[in-house]
């Protein structure tokens, strides 16, 4: 587990610990886990996004900053995240569709001075490419697996939340993302997933 070097970066506004997260409110979208060439620091650790009332994650619909679920709404960008890259890469293996990354600034410039986006803002772009993926994904409507189409007769983006960030490699991160709703489908990869998760709740 990466070490906060000072108190700046032990107060850096996140959770780093593991997370139960409740299945009873949906199914958690599975992608194949993936790590890739990193630095000799290693990964990260996981990001969560953590709501004021204490649960995990938050909606595709994400309010404005001034009525942010978030507890750190507010808060700088992780500074163990910042101090590697400028700009966030996500990676999305959603179930039956091609690979899809999204890139994004993780600072913004303000009076000619860089600064970092705030956890409200990273949350917003993250969103964007939430968005990304469902457009691309709905031109390219015969791989899906089944139950996880996404767009039009299938699944829509209002229908997701963003638990955390899995941090994969360098400067890139998997988003953890999770339905409001429950679907038992069949892919290459989440069916033991979705049967476990059906089991426990029985």
């Amino acid at each position: 587990m990466p070490q906060p070097d000072d108190k700046k970066d032990a107060d850096i506004g996140y959770e780093i610990f593991d997370r139960k997260v409740d299945l009873s409110t949906g199914t958690i979208v599975p992608q194949p886990t993936w790590i890739g060439v990193t630095e000799k620091t290693g990964v990260l650790c996981p990001m969560f996004f953590v709501r004021r009332d204490g649960t995990l994650g938050v909606p595709y619909e994400y309010p404005a900053p001034a009525q942010s679920p978030l507890h750190n709404a507010t808060a700088p960008a992780p500074a163990l995240l910042r101090r590697r890259n400028q700009n966030m890469r996500i990676r999305i293996q959603w179930p039956g569709y091609e690979e899809f990354h999204y890139e994004f600034r993780i600072l913004d410039r303000k009076l000619g001075q860089h600064v970092p986006i705030t956890m409200s803002r990273l949350v917003e772009r993250v969103m964007r490419g939430i968005h990304r993926l469902f457009l691309e994904g709905e031109r390219d409507p015969n791989t899906f697996s089944e139950g996880w189409k996404l767009g039009e007769g299938g699944i829509q983006p209002q229908e997701i939340h963003i638990i955390g960030m899995l941090h994969i490699s360098k400067g890139t991160w998997m988003p953890i993302l999770q339905l409001d709703r429950h679907i038992i489908p069949r892919c290459e990869w989440g069916h033991e997933i979705q049967k476990k998760q059906s089991e426990e709740e029985d």
